[in-house]
């Protein structure tokens, strides 16, 4: 009963989550053609309507994963003394700073989750999708108005060449606005079979890329701050679905902010922050809340 209850809460998660997204088309629609008609210049009064959308929309969906899949988010400030010290949040205070966002990837519910724990008190978030998406109906539309870079990510050198184009636009773009590009520097969400393939030497990650990553340092003023976000689990078994049905009790952001000054080496920094991450999400992940996952 209680799996046949979570598939029909993810079918409707689906459906509202999907509705609420053409609720808030039909607006950034009409504001695109406004951009269009200006040859690709958006004013001021256009930049915050979007952004008023983009955030009314990201509320509606965290108000209702939040209450009606049963999700816990919760957000982990920097710790500025021993561990445990910061008190959990609803979200992350990340207002009046230019902001580089790095995270590891474990679903597509990322998306939604740093969604709801950075933009009601942030600046609205950009992702790096596949080129493919843009033709999904709704998504894909959403996707283009709101300039999402799209990724070929295929092995050719042209289509390297031109995703850390597009990575690039997107930075360059995002300096005259409030938003934050994120990268998942893995690439890609993990999965055993990718862990398994890329012979990797994190117990819970992919080794990350640097390519993107070194792009959009590189297209930053040097007052940004990277924020490091970590997204932990609490369930052995973790999918969109899983998540949408509740059957995921709560995900754990643990937050840690680094002056861009600080990156010297962008791979070493990588490898040493991935290292970091790991050790965090080994010690969650061995020693459970009992209380939170008798429900997974």
């Amino acid at each position: 009963m209680k799996t046949l209850l979570s598939h029909l809460r993810a079918g409707l998660s689906v459906v509202v989550l999907a509705g609420n997204l053409i609720v808030w088309l039909t607006p950034l629609m009409l504001l695109a053609l406004l951009r269009w008609a200006a040859r690709g210049r958006s004013g001021a009064i256009e930049e915050r309507l979007i952004q008023a959308c983009y955030r009314n929309a990201v509320a509606i969906n965290s108000w209702w994963l939040r209450h009606v899949s049963g999700i816990r988010m919760v957000a982990h400030p920097p710790l500025p003394g021993p561990a445990g010290s910061a008190p959990p949040l609803d979200h992350f205070d990340l207002r009046g700073q230019h902001v580089v966002l790095l995270a590891n990837h474990r679903t597509w519910f990322d998306i939604p989750l740093l969604q709801a724990l950075t933009v009601p008190a942030g600046p609205i978030l950009k992702f790096v999708v596949k080129r493919e998406l843009a033709w999904v109906p709704i998504v894909g539309w959403v996707c283009l108005v709101l300039r999402f870079p799209l990724m070929r990510r295929g092995g050719t050198t042209e289509a390297r060449t031109a995703d850390l184009h597009a990575v690039s636009k997107a930075a360059q773009d995002r300096q005259s606005t409030q938003d934050a590009l994120i990268i998942f520097a893995e690439g890609t969400r993990i999965t055993d079979t990718k862990h398994a393939a890329a012979k990797s030497p994190y117990r819970h990650l992919l080794p990350p890329k640097a390519g993107g990553f070194r792009t959009v340092l590189r297209h930053s003023p040097a007052e940004a701050v990277i924020c490091d976000m970590t997204v932990i689990y609490r369930a052995t078994e973790v999918s969109f679905w899983r998540c949408l049905g509740g059957r995921v009790p709560q995900v754990d952001v643990y937050l840690r902010q680094r002056a861009l000054a600080d990156v010297t080496d962008v791979r070493e920094f990588l490898r040493t922050t991935w290292g970091e991450k790991d050790v965090l999400i080994t010690e969650h992940l061995d020693v459970p809340d009992p209380t939170q996952l008798a429900t997974s």
